[in-house]
């Protein structure tokens, strides 16, 4: 009986240790990413600034041999400052008290001069992006892999807006509407919105070693923007735009294997 008993654990054991193998030959595997690049275009106008950073987990799913599956979910965070705003037009109007918009003043065009108008705005992005694609090596270069792909980009925008437009005439002297009261429009606004969208992506990789991998990656992003017009530069009731946005990202991305 002992005999066979400690042949039963034998062959549990040769058992067990032939299928270590088989789990080290799991299709799956996950690296950590951190990847950091700029932007352009429209994002790049509306944050003032071209700076993204960002982390993310990245799952694969092999294929066989150097074909995978892709996902990653990431978060991202894109630089912003404030910027000052110019009128889009040389047309400035005011609204006398009880009257019609006028474009004129003291026998000239109303204008908006630094000394006493400002037009301030910050628009933030920040959220997550949901990347699925796939993966296989380049064949006409040894150890480099390409990527590509759709995202889900879901970004919360933050925009900002103050400031204080006093029409005048060339002189500097402030328009008078005849009510006896200083003339001037102005307003502090800020407002959040999360907007999803669809991007897509394309890359190259190269190993650094065994477990740290380099990608350079070129992204369409989407996003939203809020644009605020306020009377003076339209001559109509102030409002506020919001428009969706489709920009470009280069990134630089370091993939650690978990």
């Amino acid at each position: 009986m002992t005999i066979i008993r400690n042949l039963k654990r034998s062959t549990f054991l040769l058992a067990l240790l032939g299928a270590i193998p088989l789990c080290a030959q799991s299709p799956y595997s996950f690296d950590l990413k951190i990847h950091g690049g700029v932007t352009g275009g429209s994002l790049h106008t509306d944050l003032a600034d071209n700076k993204t950073f960002g982390f993310g987990v990245e799952g694969r799913y092999s294929l066989g041999g150097t074909k995978a599956l892709t996902a990653e979910l990431s978060y991202d965070a894109f630089g912003s400052r404030w910027r000052d705003v110019p009128p889009p037009s040389a047309t400035i109007y005011a609204l006398p008290a009880g009257g019609a918009p006028v474009t004129t003043w003291n026998g000239g065009p109303l204008v908006l001069t630094n000394a006493n108008s400002m037009d301030l705005r910050k628009e933030s992005v920040q959220g997550f992006s949901l990347r699925g694609g796939y993966t296989d090596a380049l064949p006409w270069i040894q150890g480099l892999t390409w990527k590509a792909g759709l995202s889900l980009d879901t970004y919360k925008v933050i925009s900002e807006f103050t400031g204080t437009l006093i029409p005048s005439d060339a002189n500097g002297n402030a328009f008078d509407d005849g009510s006896g009261k200083d003339y001037y429009e102005g307003w502090a606004i800020s407002k959040s919105k999360v907007k999803v969208g669809l991007g897509a992506y394309v890359g190259v990789g190269m190993p650094l070693n065994e477990d740290l991998r380099i990608e350079f990656n070129l992204r369409s992003v989407a996003t939203g923007h809020s644009n605020y017009h306020p009377f003076t530069y339209t001559g109509k009731p102030a409002s506020m735009e919001d428009k969706s946005r489709q920009s470009v990202v280069f990134e630089i991305a370091l993939a650690l294997k978990l």
